[in-house]
């Protein structure tokens, strides 16, 4: 198992460029060696977690695993524009937490 110390160093030696890109709907984010490059799915991964926190919310009835079945149908339904407004919204109107 990586440690946080063995994250960091990876991170600050520069071996691979990170950027934050859309990839689909299913992945939160990918490594490509040949272009030493990790693309992070910030789009997905802010409105899968929105939605799902929201579902609790409107149905603090259902179990996890319904409700993860909801999140996944729910997102299913929106076009890729619809997703990154979303994640653009909630990052240009969410205050960071300290």
């Amino acid at each position: 198992m990586a440690s946080l110390k063995e994250l960091k160093d990876f991170f600050e030696s520069g071996e691979y460029e990170i950027f934050f890109s859309w990839i689909n709907k299913n992945t939160f984010g990918n490594i490509d060696p040949s272009k030493e490059e990790i693309l992070i799915n910030i789009y997905i991964f802010i409105a899968d977690i929105f939605v799902h926190e929201f579902l609790h919310y409107k149905y603090p009835q259902l179990s996890e695993k319904k409700i993860k079945k909801k999140t996944k149908k729910f997102l299913n339904r929106l076009t890729i524009s619809d997703i990154k407004k979303m994640a653009e919204y909630l990052l240009d109107r969410t205050a960071w937490k300290k």
